[in-house]
C-alpha cells in the first residue's frame, strides 16, 4: 500500500491505472488488470467476466466509498491555489479534531485528496 499512496502523491489528475490498484488493494487483490488489447480500469476477477472499477481518482463519491468504516471526513476543502485538502477523522481521535489532523493532504483534485486520505486512514485502521 506504500508504493500506491507514493503514486497518489505523485499523482496530477484521474488515473484509470490508479484505480485499478487501488481496486486491487482494497477490494480483491487477485483480480487482474486487463493485458494486450488493454480496457483501462477493466479487472478480471475469480469465476467472473470483465469488470469496471469505479473512477476513484477521478470522482469524489467513488474516492468516498474508500473512507473507512467509523471513519468521517472532518475538513474538505480548496486553497487559494486549487490545491483540495481532506483530514478524515475517527470517534477515537475526536480530542485532536482541532489540533491534530494525521491523515491530510493537499493534493491537485478533490478524488486524490479524499483516496489518499482514505487509503492512509485504512492503513492505521
Amino acid at each position: 500500500m506504500d508504493d500506491l499512496i507514493k503514486k497518489l502523491e505523485a499523482a496530477t489528475g484521474p488515473s484509470r491505472v490508479l484505480d485499478v490498484e487501488i481496486y486491487r488493494a482494497t477490494i480483491d487483490e487477485f483480480a487482474v488488470p486487463f493485458k494486450g488489447q488493454f480496457i483501462p480500469g477493466m479487472v478480471w476477477r475469480a469465476f467472473d467476466q470483465g469488470y469496471r472499477v469505479k473512477h476513484y481518482t477521478g470522482s469524489i463519491d467513488d474516492a468516498l466509498t474508500l473512507v473507512p468504516k467509523d471513519w468521517f471526513v472532518c475538513i474538505f476543502s480548496e486553497d487559494s491555489d486549487h490545491n483540495w485538502f481532506c483530514a478524515l477523522h475517527t470517534n477515537r481521535h475526536a480530542k485532536q479534531v482541532h489540533s491534530d489532523f494525521p491523515f491530510q493532504k493537499q493534493r491537485a483534485t478533490a478524488p486524490l485528496a479524499v483516496c489518499l486520505a482514505a487509503l492512509r486512514a485504512r492503513i492505521r485502521a
